[in-house]
């Protein structure tokens, strides 16, 4: 797919939404996609979709268009994701969130109501961290993240930051 750079921000979303689509892929992720990537927010989109992409913009969405239709998940593309309200970074040696793994994470705590006592969470194999990290914001008082691998350590320290 190829977008023009004087195609408007909204176009180019119409455009990317269909070349999406016809690969079977939600057009949703088009937006995910334009929003990202280009750094707007809703309201840009609405007040400023007039505008053009120029040249930047329409080869950083066409590489992630086709980025997408070859497999790879939004949230690689984007480099992060939301989890438990969140935003968490990505590294390649991460895995990507999953809402059953909000479900743990809710499924943990519903097990631990009387909140006057400790509760401690040791998170292993703890990737990009989000699972101690929610647990911590939630009013974990002891949490422990533990990975092997040294970059998602590093994925992990960031998202804590």
């Amino acid at each position: 797919m190829r977008l023009d750079p004087g195609l408007s921000r909204t176009d180019a979303l119409r455009r990317m939404s269909e070349a999406l689509a016809a690969h079977g892929l939600p057009a949703r992720d088009a937006r995910f996609l334009l929003l990202d990537l280009l750094g707007l927010s809703a309201t840009d989109l609405i007040l400023r979709g007039h505008r053009p992409l120029g040249p930047e913009g329409a080869a950083t969405l066409e590489g992630a268009v086709a980025r997408r239709v070859a497999g790879e998940p939004v949230a690689r593309i984007v480099g992060a994701w939301e989890f438990w309200g969140l935003p968490f970074g990505l590294a390649p040696e991460t895995l990507v969130p999953r809402a059953d793994t909000e479900t743990l994470v809710e499924a943990a705590l519903a097990l631990h109501p009387d909140r006057g006592r400790p509760l401690r969470v040791f998170d292993l194999g703890t990737g990009s961290g989000l699972v101690a990290i929610a647990a911590a914001r939630a009013g974990a008082s002891e949490t422990i993240a533990a990975d092997v691998d040294g970059h998602a350590i590093a994925a992990a320290r960031l998202n804590a930051a």
